[in-house]
């Protein structure tokens, strides 16, 4: 990666309605970019939330979100995630 290049996320928007299964074979191959064309290549995968509240998932899981979405930016977002809405 030069200078120019930024480095770019997978960003998981988490909710308290999601379960915790939704998202996790689409965040296990971005982050570990097994499957994707450019071998080493990887997107990974940040939490996002409204806050940086905790949230508690279906299952029972306390997340932290990493980020709140204002500290989101263009030019660091490969996709952004939505689960349980």
């Amino acid at each position: 990666m030069t200078k120019e290049e930024v480095m770019k996320y997978a960003y998981v928007y988490v909710l308290d309605t999601m379960a915790d299964w939704e998202l996790g074979l689409v965040t296990a191959e971005l982050n570990s970019g097994q499957y994707f064309k450019n071998r080493g290549s990887r997107l990974p995968v940040r939490t996002v939330g409204a806050s940086n509240r905790p949230i508690t998932t279906k299952g029972g899981l306390t997340i932290v979100p990493e980020l709140t979405v204002d500290e989101i930016t263009h030019e660091t977002s490969a996709i952004l995630l939505f689960a349980g809405c």
